[in-house]
């Protein structure tokens, strides 16, 4: 509780907007712990309390694991790749095509050293699930995978409704950010879960591989380097796996922060190699 500070208000709202004018930040750069939910009281005369909080500014770690979680919830709402051409300027050179696609990979794969973490007690973790979907579904069966990375938990609705998964995937998106943020909250530095339903995680890695060998194929056509859209390295993991095999393109991460694209890089053609050599014998012939 060190640093933080008490706010009041006639809810838990009016109270959180204190505390962002007090420290003059964004309400997800805020840490809340809520004390007092207030009360109305009886017709609002006898009884009422204030909502009572208290918060303090957020480390700057965790804002950077709430914006990934938040922006990998986004990705729910659009297409999981979209294609964009690399401009001559923004085009990867030289080294870029030497690299081993299996060392960017690494590179993504340390994004996620957080997955390696020692998960959340198992016995908290579905009681939070069970208390999460509970409005939504008041029966479900919750069964956790620690074999995977990130650990999964898979949440099967038992009367098979849909409502835990809601339209492209946004409510168990949303789902999961809460149990990640009350995780992070309740154990700090253990592992986070993703979670998954009707087997969606499945569904959406092959239409991400399906969409990353149609976008391969128009970089080897076109012969100029595509570009994903900003992925998280759960995603951007896929996607190099998905083209490890393809002899004539590689891949290459490119970006600051959790969110990366994925560039898509036809290699040198046979063409290329005729014309450089057709050259050198020219200058010889000189």
């Amino acid at each position: 509780m060190d640093n933080y500070i008490e706010f009041s208000g006639k809810n838990v709202d009016e109270a959180i907007q204190s505390a962002c004018k007090y420290f003059h930040i964004n309400r997800d750069q805020l840490e809340v712990e809520i004390v007092s939910g207030g009360s109305s009281g009886i017709f609002g005369l006898v009884g009422v309390k204030k909502a009572t909080i208290k918060a303090k500014r957020r480390p700057r770690k965790q804002e950077q694991e709430q914006k990934e979680e938040a922006s990998a919830a986004a990705q729910q709402e659009e297409p999981l790749i979209s294609a964009q051409e690399e401009s001559e300027e923004d085009s990867p050179v030289g080294p870029i095509f030497e690299d081993d696609p299996e060392g960017d990979m690494e590179e993504d794969m340390e994004d996620q050293e957080s997955d390696a973490l020692k998960p959340p007690p198992a016995r908290f973790l579905q009681e939070l699930i069970q208390r999460l979907t509970t409005p939504l579904a008041p029966e479900v069966d919750i069964k956790i995978r620690e074999d995977t990375s990130p650990i999964t938990v898979v949440v099967q609705d038992t009367h098979n409704s849909g409502i835990l998964l809601g339209r492209d995937g946004q409510t168990l998106s949303a789902l999961q950010y809460i149990t990640n943020r009350i995780i992070a909250k309740k154990y700090p530095g253990t592992a986070r879960i993703q979670l998954d339903t009707e087997n969606f995680l499945e569904k959406q890695t092959e239409k991400l591989e399906k969409n990353a060998q149609q976008l391969a194929q128009r970089a080897i056509k076109a012969g100029k380097t595509m570009s994903t859209r900003p992925l998280s390295s759960y995603h951007r993991r896929i996607v190099h796996l998905a083209l490890q095999g393809e002899n004539k393109i590689r891949t290459k991460s490119k970006g600051d922060g959790p969110m990366k694209r994925v560039l898509i890089m036809p290699k040198s053609s046979g063409r290329r190699k005729n014309k450089s050599q057709q050259q050198q014998q020219e200058q010889q012939q000189n």
